[in-house]
């Protein structure tokens, strides 16, 4: 009988050029723009450990390590820091968890540049350049639920944008082991549960979804099953595990906010019901005079987490006719809040009306504080924050999501006319629905448009590509491919 042991060093061999293999095809440059996005966000994460958190942040921490779980944040990112607690009573884990999900999240959205033909390298390395900036890197270690929304809308906008192109004739059909529906479920679900405005953005963006869906009855029933589980959720989990509804002064308190600044300017355009719940909070003298659009900046602004009796309907009935009869002072009152934009190292007046756990000083019961990996890092990353400041060129090239959107959208209008495939606009209809569900949510702060800067500011090399190298149409595959045409190719 032949010997047919394998020798040692030809098995050793072969591995190798197996794993080299492996390393230049997909699975390892997926792995490689992966590790590329995540450094930098591990990086942020060891300067600004174990968390960066603030008022809500302490709010749900303590909620998660009593028991007492509150259906005003949302509950289930709350039991994920109840469950950190309980394993190793800091929230370290699932900062590190956000931190893995977000580069997967990003490295995804950039797999649509290189796919074009974009060098990975450079796409990947404009990723893991935009992860070392505050709004992506600090805020990835920010314990709150706009990170895992954030997710979300990321994962949607990749399903979004690769069906355009796929349909535009630019990129082939994408077949994956983990089918692109189920990315896609989790990315709606999550956004439905992390944050209110969610939902609007759910149903403008679903527009987008359906139309770009390879397998649009397949994709309907995604989006079908998203709705229902987050119902089933809300309205049968949530209560069955204990979780109460908030009262009536902290649900109203975001109304307070928003009429306090029409109070200011002119209370006759507010109902009289509406108008004496919000002298509860404040006098109309101290409306007028002491109102500021920064939440934290009013003289009265304890007051707004207090029982003082209002009338919750009085105050959401007066909001709703407000924000129909004045839009353009809600809208600018919301980016006035938004304006001097969110600082993990907040100032000396933040400190005196927020908890936080910027040098140890937060009063919260579980005794968390900063603690970063290294001091080193620390102070770089003071100075890395101090250098973007809050000026107006800052805001605008750092931190306001609707620059970045316009840009983008400027980029695609360009590309369609050169490719003759306006069907790429559809690409920025999910940036509308974020800029949309910011307005009519009543949401003042600049965290709340940072999943549309993200998402954003990653599909910038798409445009690119497609605007100052476009691909000749005779190399394009054909823009009329069928739905079952594409799905059969799977």
């Amino acid at each position: 009988m032949a010997d047919t042991t394998e020798d040692p060093i030809d098995r050793v061999g072969s591995n190798i050029r197996v794993l080299l293999n492996w390393l230049v095809g997909k699975p390892g440059r997926y792995l490689t723009g992966w590790l590329m996005i995540l450094l930098p966000l591990l990086t942020w994460a060891a300067a600004l450990w174990p968390a960066a958190m603030g008022a809500d942040s302490i709010d749900t921490w303590n909620q998660a390590a009593t028991g007492r779980i509150v259906n005003w944040h949302p509950p289930v990112y709350t039991l994920a820091q109840q469950l950190a607690f309980q394993i190793v009573q800091s929230p370290w884990p699932l900062i590190l968890l956000q931190c893995l999900v977000m580069a997967w999240a990003v490295r995804r959205l950039l797999d649509l540049a290189v796919d074009l033909g974009l060098n990975l390298f450079i796409a990947y390395g404009f990723g893991a350049a935009v992860a070392v900036l505050p709004p992506l890197g600090a805020f990835t270690s920010h314990l709150i639920k706009d990170v895992p929304y954030t997710i979300g809308f990321l994962l949607v906008i990749g399903f979004v944008g690769r069906g355009v192109l796929e349909r535009c004739g630019f990129v082939e059909f994408e077949s994956r082991p983990v089918p692109r529906e189920l990315i896609l479920f989790a990315g709606l679900l999550t956004m439905l549960l992390a944050r209110v405005n969610g939902r609007v953005a759910f149903a403008i963006a679903i527009v987008a979804v359906l139309w770009a869906a390879p397998r649009r009855w397949v994709t309907a029933g995604v989006a079908t099953g998203a709705v229902v589980a987050y119902i089933v959720i809300g309205s049968l989990i949530y209560p069955s595990l204990g979780y109460m509804d908030p009262p009536n002064h902290v649900r109203g308190g975001l109304y307070v906010f928003d009429l306090g600044a029409l109070h200011q300017v002119d209370a006759e355009q507010i109902p009289t019901d509406a108008r004496d719940d919000l002298e509860l909070y404040a006098t109309a003298e101290e409306w007028r005079e002491g109102f500021n659009c920064h939440w934290s900046g009013n003289q009265f602004h304890e007051r707004f987490n207090e029982n003082r009796g209002a009338d919750l309907d009085d105050l959401s009935e007066s909001w709703r006719s407000a924000l129909l009869s004045n839009p353009l002072h809600f809208v600018g009152n919301h980016l006035c809040a938004a304006s001097p934009a969110w600082n993990p190292f907040p100032s000396p007046e933040e400190l005196a009306n927020q908890q936080t756990v910027w040098n140890g000083v937060a009063p919260n019961p579980q005794g968390i504080e900063a603690k970063p990996l290294s001091d080193h890092l620390d102070v770089a990353a003071r100075r890395f924050m101090d250098s973007f400041g809050i000026n107006t060129p800052s805001q605008i090239l750092f931190w306001r999501a609707p620059t970045w959107m316009y840009m983008l959208a400027g980029l695609l209008v360009i590309a369609s006319i050169r490719t003759k495939r306006w069907a790429l606009l559809w690409i920025y209809l999910p940036f509308a629905a974020q800029a949309a569900s910011v307005i009519a949510i009543y949401g003042p702060h600049y965290r709340y448009m940072a999943p549309a800067w993200i998402g954003a500011v990653m599909l910038l090399p798409m445009g690119g590509r497609l605007v100052f190298q476009p691909r000749r149409d005779s190399e394009l595959p054909s823009a009329t491919v069928s739905t079952q045409e594409i799905g059969s190719r799977q």
